[in-house]
């Protein structure tokens, strides 16, 4: 018997993660059975391992997910996930306060079997995010002593193997429906707005000033929900290069001011029918000049630049074509209307509140900062392939385009110096182009600080890049 030590996350590569060890055994001759049994089980780890079932050596007959729905913590969807998979599936339930808590992963095969021991559950961060710790044991079947461990592990979980456990129930789709109507189970929608619910009450201060923020090892691009969808091509510039606008400006192609939290402010706003009385009220709103002077005008700027980023972002009506400016009114499109339906478990529970520094004139600075926002939005957007792929077709915008492909210029650099982004961006020769195209006065290095970290922000939530204090590390 061979026993090795598996750690996981603990460090920022983890070669020996319990998920990789998946992806290994999983693509080997060797071994005719797999068996998994886990207390949480997530979409995102049973599409990563689809390929790798329905691609499996032809050896492989069989294949066995034994699964715990208690504390919410497997989805409906997960559920129907494994059902596609069309393989040996079956649910383990008997007390809502007593757990079914096991991870064990066994591959079976003629000459040796491998188990997999340890505390990682079947999802992304618990197969190689999270710090886990697991044993993987090599079973000699020459070996009586190997053999007998191997029988230790099967006679306990008899009732299991056997089937005959009354607690054990095969997936079926009827099955599902009943645990979500009896509440057993959450849907997908319903499990992120209880994590986002949960994740908002946390103290930010607290974990940021006590404990430091730790690099977590990347989960390999076969469990990633979606590839990048950014759209980088010549057409799809020249494309939106060809339409006309009565009026445009640089601010309208390359947002300013503006963070994740102000877009997720206004969304809020619009979905609640609150715009009187808001910051977006009509008071505040100054398209084609006209600002006031001194803080208000100040405030004005700012709510203008929400709004034109929210245009180039499709997710209100444009006005650039209206001549009229008296007619406008902020009024979203149907995709405005498709991503406030889907961050709304968000909206209900994020802190959208601004600093009060004036009983005149409000302020655009929120009380959370932006990473506050990027990270649930992270955590929502990540958390499904429609989803994903929805926000990357947002995002792709000529701006955000523009940026892509000067992170992705660089064919053999992934990291990159913030001061080069912002001392590159407008001279790199597609802003020229566009700029140019547009009869728009291409920025400077000091105008890129101003409009890059918005872009950089929207990127790192679709996955495409990850941002320290002065770093970019593009991994997509």
């Amino acid at each position: 018997m061979e026993l090795r030590f598996l750690g996981q996350g603990f460090e920022e590569v983890s070669d020996n993660s319990v998920g990789k060890q998946l992806m290994k055994y999983l693509s080997e001759k060797d071994y005719h059975t797999f068996t998994a049994f886990s207390a949480f089980t997530s979409v995102a780890a049973i599409e990563g391992l689809q390929n790798l079932i329905t691609n499996a050596p032809s050896n492989y007959s069989s294949f066995n997910f034994i699964l715990g729905i208690n504390q919410r913590g497997t989805s409906k969807e997960a559920l129907e996930a494994v059902l596609k998979l069309q393989v040996n599936s079956f649910i383990f339930y008997h007390n809502p306060n007593l757990i079914f808590h096991p991870k064990i992963y066994l591959f079976e095969g003629n000459n040796n079997s491998k188990v997999i021991i340890g505390s990682s559950n079947l999802t992304n961060n618990g197969l190689f995010a999270n710090i886990e710790s697991s044993v993987l044991v090599t079973i000699q079947h020459g070996n009586s002593n190997d053999v007998a461990f191997l029988n230790e592990i099967k006679t306990y979980y008899k009732g299991i193997f056997d089937r005959s456990d009354p607690n054990l129930k095969p997936i079926t789709q009827q099955l599902i429906e009943k645990l979500v109507d009896n509440g057993t189970i959450p849907t997908e929608e319903e499990r992120k707005a209880e994590f986002l619910k949960n994740k908002t009450k946390s103290d930010k201060k607290t974990k940021s000033n006590i404990f430091p923020s730790r690099k977590s090892p990347s989960i390999p691009k076969e469990f990633k929900r979606t590839t990048s969808s950014i759209v980088t091509s010549k057409v799809a510039l020249s494309s939106y290069t060809n339409k006309t606008y009565l009026y445009t400006e640089a601010s309208y192609h390359f947002p300013q001011g503006v963070h994740i939290g102000h877009i997720l402010y206004a969304l809020k706003t619009i979905k609640d029918k609150s715009i009187f009385g808001s910051h977006l009220d009509d008071k505040y709103i100054r398209l084609r000049g006209g600002l006031d002077s001194g803080d208000l005008g100040g405030f004005q700027r700012k709510a203008k630049y929400l709004l034109v980023a929210l245009m180039e972002m499709e997710i209100i009506e444009d006005n650039r074509n209206l001549s009229d400016q008296s007619k406008f009114k902020i009024v979203l499109t149907n995709k405005g209307k498709t991503i406030t339906k889907m961050l709304s478990p968000l909206l209900d529970v994020a802190n959208l509140k601004f600093k009060h520094k004036s009983s005149v004139i409000p302020s655009w600075e929120m009380v959370a900062n932006k990473n506050h926002y990027i990270s649930l939005l992270k955590v929502l957007i990540n958390s499904s392939s429609e989803y994903l792929l929805f926000w990357q077709n947002l995002i792709s915008f000529p701006a955000v385009i523009i940026m892509h492909k000067l992170l992705k210029s660089s064919q053999d650099k992934k990291i990159f110096k913030t001061d080069f982004i912002y001392n590159n961006f407008y001279s790199f020769n597609p802003t020229q182009s566009f700029c140019k195209t547009l009869n728009i006065k291409p920025g400077t290095a000091e105008n890129a600080k101003h409009r890059c970290p918005f872009l950089l922000d929207l990127l790192e939530i679709g996955g495409i890049l990850e941002q320290e204090r002065r770093y970019i590390t593009l991994t997509n």
